[in-house]
């Protein structure tokens, strides 16, 4: 047996804002509505057992096996992934996956916190979870279906801001974006298109390592080779845009103000687009490093096409719902999904992982472990004798990755649609009819400073006075996800 984390297959935007709406926010249930809705729906502590969908079907009845050709630890959706390849794989091997929580998802979940209304309450995006991935376990078969948002982006702006109320609002089309942009200057116009074609050439030089693992020498002869030609069309496609390399090293080593600076003028694009360098990291935008995570800007594949981020109908959790059914549907009897199954150590004797130990005492023997879990649990808390059978130097870099960061996420349940002062709803403040304003990401920041100011309070360890904020409403576009109205 051996024992190796699994790589990154699949991944979503997961990282999150605090939100802050300028509309009235009215509870639509009272204090014991939702104590009562939790306790019935908090099924943690309930003992081990087969993952059952929503449907009633369980993906196997349980059993008391004790020995799997692979156990994977974490039911969240690189783990589900890993899980339909390997069942599809020729050497049909016995798989469990150990799901610690009540229900699968990990941060692509899905979960009805207040009675009717359902929420993603991790990653609240889609566009990283690769196109090669959707085709190859079919998950299209299985209920999943992308929501394109177009427009994606909302910035409004007070009456009494320098702005005078004006917004800005992005989508796919170039005729809107120009005019929503010429209201702040006339020359960022020409200077986004410009700007995007050479996030798009710095995307192609990447793309073809995307889909494969991180390249490696000596991984054996068929993943060596593949791993070289990946790496030769990378070079390839370098030279074919030669032009763009100097920014395209900028972008993987300098601040994001930098680059924005030197493309707009306009202090409300630039940050709007700066909030994608600074999405989930305790980072400013002046920072270097933060450049590359502009990226995220094109990075994003949908059915609206490149660059494109979308919501998943019925919540991100449909995602990992699909993905666990393609497993079952490749593997059969050989995949057993569990939940309320926490996982207390990998179990190493000698150089070889032999399973893991179980919080309810019992022993699973596997010949691989596979897991799903961040690189610190996974290799400190889950490992007891970790120095052991560790490198010292691999050690060494799990124990000083920086997980720190700066996010919340707060979900409301409305009893109407938000109404901005700087574009008001159809219908007045009682209005329910979807605006462009409510379907894509809302931003309230105006200017870069306002992020650094952000960081730099919270880096001081207090809470921003003005907190960077990304506000999504995903019942715009799917209706399932709240009750009529």
């Amino acid at each position: 047996g051996s024992m190796r984390a699994i790589r990154r297959l699949s991944s979503s935007r997961t990282a999150v804002r605090g939100r802050r709406c300028y509309a009235k926010v009215t509870p639509t249930t009272t204090n014991n509505q939702v104590e009562n809705h939790h306790e019935k729906y908090n099924r943690s502590g309930l003992p081990r057992g087969a993952y059952s969908f929503d449907d009633g079907v369980q993906t196997a009845q349980f059993s008391e096996a004790k020995n799997y050709d692979i156990v994977i630890i974490g039911g969240g959706h690189n783990g589900l992934t890993a899980a339909s390849y390997l069942a599809r794989s020729g050497a049909k091997p016995k798989i469990l996956v150990l799901e610690r929580r009540h229900t699968i998802g990990g941060a692509a979940v899905t979960e009805e916190i207040f009675p009717g209304f359902k929420f993603s309450r991790g990653s609240y995006l889609a566009g990283l979870l690769r196109p090669t991935i959707i085709r190859d376990l079919e998950l299209e078969k299985y209920d999943f279906k992308y929501l394109p948002r177009n427009p994606s982006s909302f910035t409004p702006t007070t009456l009494s801001s320098t702005h005078n109320g004006k917004y800005l609002l992005l989508g796919s089309n170039e005729a809107e974006n120009a005019r929503s942009i010429s209201q702040f200057s006339t020359k960022d116009v020409e200077s986004l298109k410009n700007y995007e074609r050479f996030l798009d050439s710095c995307r192609d030089i990447v793309q073809d390592l995307l889909d494969g693992n991180p390249p490696q020498i000596g991984r054996g002869f068929g993943e060596t080779l593949d791993n070289v030609q990946r790496v030769f069309r990378t070079a390839q496609t370098a030279i074919l845009k030669s032009k763009d390399l100097a920014g395209f090293y900028e972008l993987f080593t300098g601040p994001a103000a930098n680059i924005l600076d030197r493309w707009f003028e306009s202090d409300i694009l630039k940050a709007t687009l700066a909030t994608d360098s600074v999405i989930g990291a305790m980072v400013s935008p002046y920072h270097a490093g933060s450049a590359y995570v502009l990226l995220h800007h094109v990075m994003g594949e949908s059915p609206g096409g490149k660059g494109v981020w979308s919501y998943i109908e019925g919540g991100m959790g449909s995602i990992t719902k699909a993905l666990a059914k393609s497993a079952i549907a490749g593997g059969g009897d050989r995949v057993t999904i569990e939940v309320n199954a926490e996982v207390d150590k990998i179990v190493v004797e000698g150089k070889k992982v032999t399973g893991v130990a179980m919080r309810d005492g019992s022993f699973i023997k596997a010949k691989t472990v596979l897991s799903n879990a961040n690189p610190n649990h996974t290799f400190i808390e889950l490992l007891p004798n970790h120095s052991d059978v560790l490198p010292r130097d691999f050690l060494n870099h799990i124990k000083n990755i920086d997980y720190s960061g700066g996010s919340m996420k707060i979900n409301l349940g409305l009893k109407r649609l938000p109404n901005f002062t700087c574009y008001p709803n159809s219908g007045g403040l009682t209005g329910q009819i979807v605006g462009p304003q409510h379907i894509g990401t809302i931003h309230f920041e105006e200017t870069m400073q306002e992020i650094d100011v952000a960081w730099r309070e919270a880096s001081l360890g207090f809470p921003a006075t003005k907190p960077v904020i990304e506000m999504t409403i995903p019942s715009s576009l799917d209706k399932t996800l709240a009750p009529e109205g």
